[in-house]
């Protein structure tokens, strides 16, 4: 398969930090048309131990606008994860238990860009193998190198399940969201982690995630300014 413009192929991180990006298929139930409704996105597993995981991931991958005619936003039927997919090989598959977003994205008519993101819960993932990625504040008032990974899901990359990546330019567009240089992204890469390393110790971090692909729109991510962390904190 053939690269997409700007992309290049791979997690571009350890094979044990992509144990945490994962692949992200939704069920919303029958359409309009009479068709069932699906998604494809990405997701981060974002903490560690025995108990029920955390991913993060775009609100829209879980509750959709524009399915039902009375305007009203759907949530998912079902939610399954793949972890560190790359075609037909994983490292663990999980069914989302439960899922919570903001009620001001689920409530409004379209999809705001500035509550663009949610929380997934599944069953226990072994510790020894599947550690997460720390979600780190946003402060920098203008540009910082980003990378983004995720799962694009169209035209030639349809169905592939593989992962890519991108080099970004990024800087803040409001108080929750990203703008960045006109770079190509594309459906499925929503949810898709933008990931830096701390430069005392190459800690991979998480700043915030991918939620739009056209490169005239000016909020292109959600960023994780604190009220975003704080609001995430309380549904962990």
């Amino acid at each position: 398969m053939s690269c997409p413009a700007g992309l290049s192929p791979g997690f571009a991180v350890s094979a044990s930090e992509s144990a945490a990006i994962c692949y992200l298929k939704s069920y919303f139930g029958i359409g309009s048309d009479g068709l069932g409704v699906y998604a494809t996105g990405t997701g981060l597993l974002i903490d560690s131990g025995p108990a029920a995981r955390h991913i993060v991931t775009a609100a829209h991958n879980i509750c959709r606008h524009g399915i039902d005619p009375s305007g009203r936003s759907r949530d998912a039927v079902w939610t399954s994860l793949w972890f560190r997919r790359n075609g037909s090989n994983s490292l663990a598959t999980r069914d989302v238990v439960k899922s919570s977003c903001p009620a001001r994205f689920r409530d409004a008519p379209s999809p705001p860009a500035d509550s663009d993101y949610a929380i997934l819960r599944v069953n226990p993932l072994a510790a020894d193998r599947f550690s997460g990625v720390t979600l780190a504040e946003s402060t920098a008032g203008g540009e910082t190198d980003k990378l983004l990974v995720g799962y694009p899901d169209e035209n030639g990359c349809q169905g592939s399940a593989k992962p890519w990546y991108a080099q970004l330019v990024v800087a803040p567009s409001g108080p929750a969201n990203y703008g960045y240089r006109p770079q190509p992204t594309y459906a499925g890469m929503s949810g898709g982690p933008l990931f830096t390393r701390e430069q005392r110790n190459g800690s991979l971090r998480c700043w915030g995630i991918h939620i739009r692909g056209g490169a005239a729109e000016p909020h292109r991510a959600i960023r994780f300014s604190a009220p975003v962390l704080t609001e995430i904190d309380t549904w962990l």
